[in-house]
């Protein structure tokens, strides 16, 4: 390159850059922010999907075998005693009552008549609505008192039904003359209720 045209060239660059120079002014102030544009269209929904097929319900599997039976719980403690109950109301009361026959006799004439003998009077007595259990004595009431006779057959004990049917006889301790003719009591006593009941005796002279 010559002289003058390196000249030239260095002239150009001065100046250029004097342009440049009075070109860039200071920066001005920032300008205001543009509305904002509008919204675009919403796209189109998209088509739903198949739904699947339902699986087929399984088969139900057979009932097992019945398990075993487990073993017998023990016992409970005992409940407490209830409370005693009322009283119920007191049955009717029977009315214990006997008849007597002459042993060997098979009239039930009452009352019974029986001949004066060494063993008079032989009885047997028959008694109902006598307390179950209880124990029967008989005596004979006379003016002089009351005598014991003697047990000569039966039972005398009441039965469940309460009756008692025994054979009875003059004590031997006591002498057959002590007794006359006449008309006489049989008390049937049961111990230990001490219910009574009473029936006549008629004895007569004996035969001559």
């Amino acid at each position: 390159m010559s002289k003058q045209s390196y000249v030239t060239l260095l002239i150009l660059s001065v100046v250029t850059l004097m342009l440049i120079a009075a070109c860039s002014g200071p920066e001005g102030d920032k300008g205001s922010q543009g509305a904002q544009g509008a919204q675009g269209a919403q796209g189109t929904d998209g088509t739903t999907g198949m739904k699947g097929s339902q699986g087929s319900e399984g088969s139900q599997g057979t009932q097992g075998p019945p398990g075993a039976r487990g073993p017998e719980g023990t016992t409970g403690a005992q409940g407490p005693k209830g409370n005693q109950g009322a009283q119920g109301a007191t049955g009717p009361l029977v009315p214990a009552s006997i008849i007597a026959t002459a042993k060997g006799s098979t009239s039930g004439e009452q009352p019974v008549a029986v001949q004066l003998s060494k063993t008079a009077p032989e009885i047997i007595v028959y008694g109902s609505g006598f307390p179950a259990g209880d124990i029967i004595v008989v005596t004979l009431i006379t003016n002089d008192g009351e005598f014991f006779l003697q047990q000569r057959g039966g039972s005398e004990v009441v039965s469940k039904q309460g009756t008692f049917q025994t054979e009875w006889r003059t004590n031997t301790k006591r002498k057959a003359h002590a007794y006359v003719p006449g008309l006489y009591t049989i008390m049937a006593s049961a111990g230990p209720s001490g219910i009574q009941a009473s029936a006549p005796l008629i004895i007569s002279a004996p035969k001559e």
